[in-house]
Parts: structure tokens; C-alpha cells; sequence
């Protein structure tokens, strides 16, 4: 089983985002932070760092595992479950999420509560202040 948790970090003033990821693969932590600029919203820079997970597991070997994606974003969680998100720009996040994902035969992602994904909020942070 793979476990990746997954965080973004939004700064309104200067439209710049962080995003953390922290993969446990194969027992050992792999951790992924990246800044992006651009985004208009924390939930833009969540659905990123989904969209980066994935693009970092295409990297691998791992298609026939599972893979439970944790992330503390409820609207991010409720709209890959639903595979459904009324605004537009989510939409295409959406969209390319559900792509990605569509090779891996066991993949979830889970919504945790924010004191459980700290490891990743704070590698989102990280990314924000660089």
C-alpha cells in the first residue's frame, strides 16, 4: 500500500501557492514540495497537489497497488468522490485528477482533518516562503 498526503498553502496578496506532498512508499517517506503561481484560491493549490501526487506515482511502478491519497480539503475530497465540481476552474482540475488516476485500479483519496496532515501542510508552507 502507498499513502500520500497531500497539502496546498495559498497567499491571497501575491496569488502564489505552495504545495506539499509526503509519499510512503514502499516504508520509506519521500517528501515533494513545489511553489506555483497563479492560482486564485487555496482549493486550486489542494487540487494541485493532487494532481502533482499523481504525476509523481506516473513516475513509478505502482498501477496494480493501493493507493489512498489523504488530503485535509473536504472540496477536494467530496469532488473526486463525486467526480463532480460546479466551478469551472475546479472542473478542469477535476478532470485531470480523474484522468490520472484512471490507470490505478485501487486508488482512493481520503479526506483527514487538518491536525492529521501536518507534515504536509508544513512542506506546503515551506514551498510558499521559497
Amino acid at each position: 500500500m502507498i499513502k500520500i498526503y497531500c497539502d496546498g498553502s495559498f497567499q491571497q496578496d501575491t496569488k502564489k501557492a505552495g504545495i506539499g506532498i509526503l509519499f510512503y512508499y514502499e516504508d520509506e517517506p519521500i517528501r515533494f514540495q513545489k511553489a506555483l503561481e497563479g492560482l486564485n484560491d487555496n482549493h486550486e493549490a489542494e487540487f494541485m497537489a493532487i494532481i502533482h501526487a499523481f504525476q509523481e506515482l506516473n513516475k513509478r511502478d505502482v498501477k496494480n497497488q493501493l493507493i489512498v491519497i489523504h488530503t485535509d480539503s473536504k472540496i477536494v475530497a467530496n469532488s473526486i468522490d463525486k467526480q463532480f465540481a460546479k466551478n469551472p476552474t475546479y472542473h478542469d482540475l477535476l478532470q485531470q485528477i480523474l484522468q490520472l488516476m484512471d490507470p490505478y485500479t485501487l486508488a482512493f483519496v481520503k479526506w483527514i482533518p487538518e491536525k492529521s496532515n501536518q507534515a504536509a501542510d508544513a512542506l506546503a508552507k515551506q514551498a510558499l516562503r521559497k
